[in-house]
C-alpha cells in the first residue's frame, strides 16, 4: 500500500516550475506541481514495468512456437500483465487527483493572486518579497523554454518545411490526373464508368487529407503573429541590432544624407558641391559601382527600359553616353511608364502632362497639357496606391508640400491623354515640406516632414496620429509588421549616426541603435517602392567618414 508522504515546501529559489503562463494563481500551481514531483519515482516505476512487459512482450513474440497451445500460454501471460499495469497505474491516479484535490483547497487560503495588486499592497513585506521572487522564476523559465525552442528550431523548420513542400507537390500531381481523367470522359454516354468512380474516390480521400493541414499552418502563423505583437506592443523595448556589415569598396565623397533609389538596384547621391554621382548597388547580383558623375544637381532621374531620363539629358544605360538633350521647357520633374515604347512625363513648369514615345533614337513628344496655371508647379514622387487595383490612378508631390490625386485616361489609337478625375489638395499642412509619404492600407497613408510624422485618413479627412521629432528626418521606413492595427511605429533618426524607433501610436514602444560617430546613416535601399516592407532585415546605406567608404548595415528589428 502506498505511504502518503507528509508535504515540505521547498524554497522557491530552488525550484523552477513547468506552470501554466497564463494561470492567475502561481502559487496554488507551485506548490501543486511539488506535491506531484513527490510522486515522480511513482510514475517512474510504472513507467519502467510497462516497457519492461512491452520488451518481454516482443520478444516472446519472435520466440513463441506456432503451435496453438504456445500462442494461448503467451497470450495469458501477456493479459495478465496489462491488468496488472492498468490496475496499479489506476492507482496512482486515483490517489494524485486526491492529493491535487486536497492540496488546492489548503493552498486556496494560504496563497494570495500574485496579479491581485490591491492583495500585494497589504500583504506583508516577507510575502511580498516571496510574490516578488517568484516573478523572476518565471521570467528564468520563460528564459530557458526560449532557449529549448531555439536549440530544436532547425529540425522543427525543416519538417514544416518538408510538409508545405509535399502538399504543393501532392496537389499539383492531382490536378494534373484529375485534368488528364476529365478528358476521357465522353459528355454523351451521360455516365461515368467503374473506373472513373473509383478514381473520383480516392482522389477525394487524398484531396481531404492535403486540406486539414491547411487549417492548422494558417492558425499557426496567426497566432505566431499575434502573440509576436502582444509582446512588442506589451514589453515595449524592441531590439535593433547590426546583424553584418558589408563594404561596397564604394568611395563616400562627401556625400549628402540626400539620396535616392530608382529601382533595379541604381542609387543617385549627391555631394556638399551639388554635384551628382548614379551608383549602382545590387546585392542580389553582388554589383557594386559608380556608372556617371554630373557636375550639377540631379533633382529627377527615371529609368525606361535602357534609358536613364533625367533632367540633365536622356542616357543609355549601356554605354553611358548621351543620346537626347532637352530643352529648359523640356525638362521633366516626374515620369509615368506605359509601355515599352511610351512614358507620359511632366514638365517643370506648370507641371506640363506630356506624352513621351520613343522613336529610334530619340524620344518624340505626341500629347501635351497645362496642369497648373501658375509656373512654377512641379510634381515629384509619383506613386500608386497598392491597395487599389486601378493602374491609372496616381497620386504625387505637388512642389513637395501637397499630395495630390488624379486619374487619367489614355487613348492608344490617338495618342490622347486626359485626366478623368483629380484633386489637387488631398494632404497639406501649408507650406511645411514633405519629405514622403506611403500608403498603410485603401484608406490611411503615412506622411514624414522634416520634423513630424502623420497617420493622415483619405476618406475621413483627419490626422489620425501626429509626432514631432528634435532631429531633421531624411527617410521613411517603418519597423517590421507594421500596420496600421498593429500601430508599432517607424524608423527614425535620433542624429546622422543613431537610428531609434518613433512612438508614432503613443503605446510605449522604444529601441534604439548608436552606430559609431564617424558612420553617417544614409537610409534605407531595396525598398519597396510606394508601401511597406515586412522584411526583418533592412539594409541600411552608411558612409564611413573615416574611412570614405560607402557601407550596408543589415539591420535587424524585433
Amino acid at each position: 500500500m502506498l505511504q502518503k508522504k507528509k508535504y515540505n515546501k521547498t524554497a522557491l529559489v530552488d525550484h523552477i516550475p513547468d506552470c501554466d503562463l497564463e494561470s492567475q494563481d502561481f502559487f496554488r500551481d507551485l506548490a501543486i506541481m511539488e506535491v506531484e514531483a513527490e510522486f515522480k519515482d511513482l510514475d517512474a516505476n510504472y513507467t519502467k514495468l510497462f516497457n519492461q512487459f512491452r520488451t518481454k512482450y516482443k520478444d516472446q513474440e519472435l520466440s513463441v512456437s506456432n503451435t496453438k497451445e504456445g500462442e494461448l500460454d503467451f497470450e495469458d501471460e501477456r493479459e495478465q500483465q496489462m491488468s496488472y499495469y492498468h490496475k496499479q497505474n489506476k492507482k496512482s491516479k486515483k490517489f494524485r487527483l486526491m492529493l491535487k484535490a486536497l492540496t488546492v483547497e489548503k493552498l486556496d487560503k494560504d496563497c494570495p493572486d500574485i496579479f491581485d495588486m490591491d492583495l500585494f499592497k497589504e500583504a506583508t513585506f516577507e510575502k511580498q518579497l516571496e510574490m516578488f521572487r517568484f516573478m523572476g522564476i518565471q521570467c528564468n523559465k520563460v528564459t530557458e523554454d526560449a532557449h529549448l525552442f531555439q536549440h530544436d528550431m532547425k529540425p522543427v523548420l525543416k519538417d514544416f518545411k518538408d510538409t508545405i513542400d509535399l502538399v504543393q507537390f501532392q496537389s499539383k500531381n492531382l490536378v494534373k490526373n484529375i485534368e488528364n481523367t476529365l478528358k476521357q470522359i465522353d459528355p454523351e454516354v451521360k455516365e461515368l464508368d467503374p473506373q472513373i468512380m473509383e478514381f473520383v474516390f480516392k482522389t477525394y480521400s487524398k484531396i481531404r487529407f492535403l486540406q486539414k493541414p491547411m487549417p492548422m499552418f494558417k492558425d499557426l502563423f496567426l497566432n505566431i503573429n499575434k502573440a509576436k505583437q502582444n509582446i512588442k506592443s506589451t514589453c515595449g523595448e524592441l531590439i535593433i541590432s547590426i546583424s553584418s556589415m558589408q563594404d561596397l569598396k564604394l568611395r563616400d565623397r562627401d556625400f549628402t544624407q540626400h539620396y535616392e533609389e530608382i529601382g533595379e538596384g541604381y542609387i543617385i547621391l549627391n555631394d556638399r558641391t551639388k554635384n551628382t554621382f548614379l551608383n549602382k548597388i545590387d546585392s542580389s547580383k553582388n554589383e557594386y559601382k559608380e556608372l556617371l558623375a554630373f557636375e550639377r544637381e540631379i533633382k529627377m532621374v527615371f529609368i525606361h527600359d535602357n534609358k536613364l531620363i533625367t533632367n540633365a539629358g536622356i542616357f543609355s544605360l549601356d554605354s553611358l553616353q548621351p543620346i537626347q538633350i532637352l530643352q529648359e521647357q523640356e525638362l521633366l520633374s516626374a515620369c509615368i511608364r506605359v509601355n515599352k515604347k511610351q512614358v507620359i512625363g511632366f514638365q517643370m513648369y506648370h507641371a506640363t502632362l506630356v506624352l513621351l514615345e520613343w522613336q529610334q533614337n530619340h524620344y518624340e513628344i505626341m500629347f501635351k497639357q497645362q496642369m497648373f496655371k501658375e509656373r512654377y508647379s512641379q510634381l515629384s514622387q509619383i506613386k500608386q496606391n497598392p491597395f487599389i487595383n486601378n493602374d491609372c490612378e496616381f497620386y504625387a508631390l505637388l512642389n513637395s508640400q501637397t499630395i495630390i490625386h488624379f486619374k487619367i485616361d489614355l487613348s492608344q489609337e490617338n495618342n490622347q491623354v486626359s485626366i478623368i478625375e483629380r484633386n489637387d489638395c488631398i494632404y497639406s499642412k501649408g507650406s511645411v515640406e514633405i519629405v514622403d509619404f506611403i500608403f498603410l492600407d485603401k484608406y490611411n497613408i503615412l506622411v514624414l516632414h522634416r520634423d513630424q510624422s502623420v497617420i493622415y485618413s483619405l476618406n475621413k479627412k483627419l490626422d489620425r496620429k501626429f509626432m514631432k521629432f528634435k532631429f531633421d528626418q531624411k527617410f521613411l521606413r517603418l519597423i517590421p509588421d507594421f500596420g496600421i492595427r498593429e500601430m508599432i511605429g517607424l524608423i527614425s533618426l535620433k542624429n546622422n549616426h543613431t537610428l531609434q524607433v518613433a512612438d508614432i501610436c503613443k503605446i510605449g514602444v522604444r529601441g534604439q541603435l548608436e552606430l559609431p560617430e564617424e558612420y553617417m546613416i544614409m537610409g534605407p535601399i531595396n525598398e519597396n517602392q510606394g508601401s511597406y516592407s515586412k522584411s526583418e532585415n533592412i539594409k541600411m546605406l552608411i558612409a564611413d567618414r573615416k574611412r570614405r567608404h560607402l557601407l550596408i548595415a543589415h539591420v535587424n528589428i524585433l
